[in-house]
């Protein structure tokens, strides 16, 4: 009856539920606290206070746990609050160091809560951490994220806050967002949006939807939709992205996100046979030219890297279909170099797909032509921010290597008019790189 009550109160519907981990929490680690009527109304008078601000941004079981700590165990709901990273699921595991951290505070904040020898008390406090808490490792993240877990980084100070920050992403704004698929125009207007609105760890918000869209999973989309979705991605995908393609790890950043999603999108939408002729338009029109050359770049890699292939299933484009793809990508890359176009996109890291399909010949030429001009030579190295001194001395040819310091020494101290937050980034870094050899 009172688990019943409970669930009357605070839960509707519409909000999905796990009876059987509600069961098992109560069983093991709520009922113990609930033993008398006066317990009982308390623990569902805040549950009355605390779960309407939070309702479709938290797992009900986590919530009514993490809630259950706050009402009976105040010090041991302090310590988890104040030492988050020591709960979570670390990407590189957790040392003996940290695990002892989390096992002596938990004691001493159980020693505060209950007594020794209230022992029913102690162990179902200790049970609901441990329940709430499981070592799991990082891969978990996008289960974690779809259910609302407590263990997701992300998710895990709402239960506490009880609020949702301006940084991130609430169910009502993301459905609102999907709602606008079926108009690609719609959608990717608002990916830019998302895009230019930063957080305080200075990601912005597209992160956070594209990783909410992850979560749900793009298989619940509709076809059309998914083609919708990549129309968009295709279209506006270059004002999406930071251009930084230094990391591996695959949701480091914007580009990345971008590339897994499209490729599920494309695996989902269309066969391996027609998958081809849904990127051709993408390329002739070169809306979006860096997003589909690099997304061309990874497919071509799934074939060299075949021994990985098991993880994606399918390649996502047969060898004999790349290749007319990728001569169409070098043409479009060659009209973008005389008209200005190619330094302008959100990284020269491309320069490396091109070698890689055409050779280096024609890029040392464009790139010559390009540091002619102190703008241009600011494009260049700005276009190479994420990359190598190496990979900048190997475009620019052994000719044009000469006094390219003092010239990035001389433009800093001039500071003129046209050049950006992004140049003077560049420069400073080309300076520090020669300076470090």
């Amino acid at each position: 009856n009172l688990m019943k009550t409970t669930i009357s109160l605070v839960i509707t519907p519409e909000l999905r539920l796990n009876q059987a981990e509600l069961q098992d929490l109560y069983r093991t680690s709520i009922s113990p606290f609930l033993t008398t009527p006066r317990n009982i109304k308390r623990f569902l008078n805040t549950l009355r206070a605390t779960f309407p601000l939070v309702r479709n941004e938290v797992n009900v079981v986590d919530f009514i746990g993490i809630q259950i700590l706050r009402h009976f165990a105040p010090a041991t709901y302090d310590f988890i609050a104040a030492n988050k990273g020591a709960f979570l699921p670390p990407i590189l595991g957790n040392t003996q160091k940290e695990e002892a951290f989390r096992e002596e505070g938990l004691k001493v904040a159980l020693d505060h809560d209950w007594r020794q020898d209230q022992v029913a008390a102690r162990q179902a406090a200790h049970d609901t951490v441990a329940k709430l808490f499981p070592r799991l490792p990082a891969s978990h993240m996008f289960e974690d994220r779809k259910n609302c877990r407590i263990l997701d980084p992300e998710i895990f100070d709402r239960y506490f806050r009880l609020r949702l920050t301006p940084d991130e992403i609430s169910e009502t704004d993301f459905q609102k967002t999907m709602s606008l698929l079926p108009d690609f125009n719609a959608f990717g207007q608002t990916l830019k949006q998302l895009a230019s609105e930063k957080r305080l760890d200075g990601t912005d918000r597209l992160r956070m939807f594209f990783v909410r869209l992850k979560s749900m999973g793009l298989h619940e989309i509709p076809e059309i939709n998914l083609r919708s979705f990549l129309d968009s991605i295709y279209s506006v995908g270059d004002e999406l992205v930071s251009g930084d393609l230094s990391h591996s790890y695959p949701w480091a950043n914007d580009w990345q996100m971008i590339l897994v999603l499209s490729r599920e999108a494309l695996k989902l939408s269309a066969r391996q046979r027609e998958r081809p002729e849904i990127l051709r338009p993408y390329l002739m029109q070169a809306k979006a030219l860096f997003t589909v050359v690099i997304h061309l770049h990874a497919f071509d890699l799934e074939h060299e890297n075949n021994g990985n292939q098991e993880l994606l299933g399918d390649y996502t484009l047969a060898k004999e279909d790349l290749d007319p793809l990728k001569k169409l990508a070098v043409e479009r890359m060659k009209t973008a170099m005389p008209d200005g176009s190619l330094q302008k996109l959100p990284s020269l890291e491309i320069l490396h797909c091109y070698e890689k399909w055409e050779g280096l010949q024609e890029i040392q030429k464009y790139v010559a032509r390009l540091i002619e001009t102190d703008e241009g030579f600011c494009d260049f190295l700005a276009g190479m921010l994420s990359g190598s001194l190496d990979n900048i001395r190997h475009f620019l040819g052994t000719a044009n290597q000469r006094n390219i310091q003092d010239r990035c020494i001389r433009i800093l101290e001039t500071s003129p008019t046209w050049l950006t937050e992004k140049h003077r980034e560049a420069l400073n870094k080309h300076v520090a790189a020669v300076d470090d050899e």
